[in-house]
């Protein structure tokens, strides 16, 4: 799972597992060498910043990297 080319800040994940499963995020920040994503998410009705394993965040649009983002 090579994070730094799959997500980048802005991107629109979907969170898998864990207390935020299946909630919609964006992602504010990738650590590569950390393998996490910092994300930005809507919970209880205020917007909450929420740092999570890579592996955990599945792209919202399947195949946008091969697509290319220009």
């Amino acid at each position: 799972h090579i994070v730094d080319e799959e997500l980048q800040s802005g991107d629109t994940v979907r969170i898998s597992g864990g207390a935020f499963h299946n909630l919609c995020a964006v992602v504010t920040r990738v650590m590569p060498a950390r393998q996490r994503v910092a994300v930005l998410l809507d919970f209880l009705g205020r917007q909450t910043a929420v740092e999570l394993a890579a592996d955990s965040v599945i792209p919202e649009v399947e195949g946008r990297a091969r697509m290319g983002r220009r």
